[in-house]
């Protein structure tokens, strides 16, 4: 309490501040002061709760004593509001009002004030009265209230202990059967939660109401169930009323063949999911990040629906079940027909030269063969093989089975090679098949396989050409069951035979698996009896008959006469005639022409003995008797007269009147020449016949 009191006189000696109930005119001292400033501290927890009017009396330095005005009706509240924190409910999700139950019977409520700490842990944070849990971590918590009245005092309520925060919805952990399992028979379904649970919320079996025994985390639908699939649907609601829909897919099935029902799973786009189908054989796997794309909120639910197999194209035959493989949202329903990654389908009956297939409309189109066990980007379908299991890899929903392939490829045509830059390079042209797809082209060497080749390409650089390579080399084509072609025949490479003998031509020639063919003598430079070029070259098919022209060695020729050239064949010659006489025949036979009738007949393909024309045989001139020497130098001297008296009489005939007319010496000349020429030509024919 304060005052301010004044005297214009001697002077204020003392101050005495009194207080009396209200309107009561009983004054008590509080307390006084004889010192400015004029204060006093009161006590009020000496004075009951209530109103009471204050004063002051001011006592001069003279005695003299005055009262002041009366501050009236001051109420004095010592006592503290009270305070109730009402309990919110055990469970706590999303927004909650806060209330509580406060008072004050003296000066009145002045604010109230709610607190939440964790869960026996003290430590207390202001929380609005319409209190927003989703900004706390789910757990348990305690909550209270404060109270504060308008005279200033405070009260906290007792704490509201282990309120269970929960904001977030149950999930389903398992389920008995199990989604996505066939089971031989079924007398209930029980799906179990990751917390207690209030109900399954909306719950249908197949479509119909059906209501589970609630245990905890359990709830528990008995029933009879019928062969064939069945699904659960509705909501987990856990105690919070979080709520969760899901759906549990089994079926029911203890038979063997026939029409086997369909089964379904549920697929997650963060997991891996696999899926066996009811006839036991196929088995769909839909990996991590396969789909995307979804409803909020929604999932993917992978189908497989096997069936009997029907006709199928020529060329074929069925090889087991034909599966529909399918897919759609859990919750909207709609159609699910592509996949961001490829599903992998499964089938362990791939035993022999199966190929998978695709159906369109009616038809049945073979999937191409992989390279690997990944199928490209921008392929829809693709297979490969893991010993006689068969991964079907599509990026599409589908209907597919497995086909046996019962014919092989064609053989590759026009098997040809080159020499190509220095390399020996195969070329064909491409196969047929009646899949329509050729997997690969197998390259043999000497009967071996020697490398595969993609069906894109119809070459293949076999290493550098040389004539010395002894290999054989082949092709076949391989479609995508596994059936190989015929192979071509075999090509080889033609040796050199350029300046062997004939013997040896032959028998490198042999030794490639080809053989001689036509034998051509004619004269070269080369020795007598070699080989002076071949009929082919590079490569060709083992067995051809491969022509041969032999040198007869180096010859000379008359003057007006062709001289052929080397490697070229020339025709026997015989001795020209003079004018006026006749040629001599010859004496014998002469043994290096060809037989009259022409070359025999070349060896056949399986021949690799080297038979085939018959070589001729050399003239040797050591075996030419002293006889037919004698008969040679006789026969060199008549036709040099011969000559002679042959040139007289032309003389006479054709410059005796040129002589006479013009006196001239020049047919002289002419003369000489004719001698000369027919001379030579003589001697250059009968040298021919008797030189060793």
């Amino acid at each position: 309490l304060s005052a301010s009191p004044s005297d214009v006189g001697v002077g204020v000696r003392q101050v005495a501040f009194e207080s009396s109930p209200a309107n009561a005119d009983t004054w008590t001292t509080i307390s006084a002061d004889a010192t400015a400033p004029y204060t006093a501290s009161w006590d009020t927890t000496g004075v009951a709760d209530g109103l009471f009017d204050l004063r002051i009396v001011v006592t001069d330095n003279a005695a003299n004593s005055t009262s002041s005005t009366v501050v009236e009706d001051r109420l004095v509240d010592n006592t503290a509001p009270t305070a109730t924190m009402d309990d919110p409910g055990a469970y706590l999700r999303g927004t909650v009002n806060l209330t509580s139950t406060t008072g004050d019977s003296g000066s009145g409520v002045a604010t109230v004030t709610y607190q939440r700490s964790p869960a026996g842990a003290g430590s207390w944070t202001t929380t609005p009265a319409s209190w927003n849990t989703t900004g706390v971590a789910d757990g348990l918590y305690d909550l209270r209230v404060r109270v504060t009245d308008n005279a200033g005092n405070s009260a906290t309520s007792v704490a509201v202990t282990n309120r269970k925060v929960d904001n977030t919805a149950p999930t389903l952990s398992s389920s008995t059967p199990s989604d996505g399992s066939k089971v031989a028979a079924a007398g209930s379904l029980a799906v179990t939660a990751n917390e207690d649970l209030a109900n399954v919320f909306g719950s249908q079996i197949d479509g119909n109401p059906a209501g589970g025994a609630v245990s905890g985390s359990t709830v528990t639908f008995t029933q009879a169930f019928a062969d064939g699939p069945h699904t659960l649907s509705g909501e987990l609601q856990d105690l919070a009323g979080n709520r969760t829909p899901i759906r549990v897919h089994f079926t029911v099935w203890n038979a063997t063949g026939g029409d086997y029902p369909y089964i379904e799973k549920n697929s997650f786009a963060a997991a891996a999911m696999t899926l066996a189908a009811t006839n036991g054989v196929g088995q769909l796997t839909v990996p991590a990040g396969a789909w995307s794309g979804a409803p909020a909120g929604d999932w993917l639910v992978a189908r497989v629906d096997p069936r009997p197999a029907g006709a199928v194209t020529t060329g074929f035959q069925a090889n087991g079940d034909i599966y529909e493989v399918s897919a759609y949202w859990a919750l909207s329903g709609g159609a699910v027909p592509s996949f961001d990654e490829p599903l992998d389908l499964t089938l362990t009956n791939g035993t022999g030269t199966v190929v998978p297939a695709a159906l369109s409309g009616s038809s049945w189109l073979p999937v191409a063969l992989l390279s690997g066990a990944t199928l490209p980007a921008g392929m829809q379908q693709g297979f490969y093989k893991d010993g006689d299991t068969v991964h079907l890899l599509t990026r599409s929903a589908g209907t597919f089975t497995l086909l046996k392939d019962t014919v092989a490829p064609s053989k590759p045509k026009a098997f040809k090679g080159k020499s190509i830059g220095g390399r020996l390079v195969l070329s064909w042209k491409a196969s047929t098949d009646n899949s329509g797809r050729i997997d690969a082209y197998l390259v043999f060497v000497k009967g071996t396989l020697n490398r595969t080749v993609d069906s894109s390409s119809l070459s293949v650089d076999m290493g550098k050409f040389s004539l010395r390579d002894q290999r054989s080399f082949q092709v076949a084509a391989r479609d995508a069951a596994g059936n190989v072609s015929a192979k071509t025949a075999a090509l080889v490479v033609v040796p050199k035979t350029a300046k062997l003998t004939l013997a040896k031509a032959k028998a490198a020639l042999v030794k490639r698996g080809l053989k001689a063919g036509k034998v051509t003598y004619v004269f070269s430079s080369q020795s007598k009896g070699t080989v002076v070029s071949a009929g082919r070259s590079g490569l060709v098919p083992r067995g051809t008959a491969v022509a041969l022209k032999v040198s007869k060695g180096p010859a000379g020729h008359a003057r007006g006469e062709p001289r052929p050239e080397s490697g070229q064949p020339t025709p026997p010659t015989t001795p020209p005639t003079a004018p006026g006489t006749s040629t001599p025949g010859p004496i014998g036979s002469p043994t290096d022409a060809p037989t009259a009738g022409g070359d025999p007949p070349a060896p056949d393909a399986s021949d690799v003995s080297g038979a085939g024309t018959a070589e001729p045989e050399s003239f040797n001139a050591a075996e030419v008797s002293s006889a037919r020497r004698t008969a040679g130098l006789v026969l060199l001297a008549g036709l040099f007269l011969g000559a002679g008296a042959m040139a007289m009489r032309a003389r006479r005939r054709l410059v005796a009147p040129v002589a006479k007319n013009e006196d001239l010496d020049g047919p002289i000349l002419f003369w000489d020449e004719r001698l000369v020429r027919a001379t030579a030509a003589g001697l250059r024919r009968v040298t021919r016949f008797i030189q060793p």
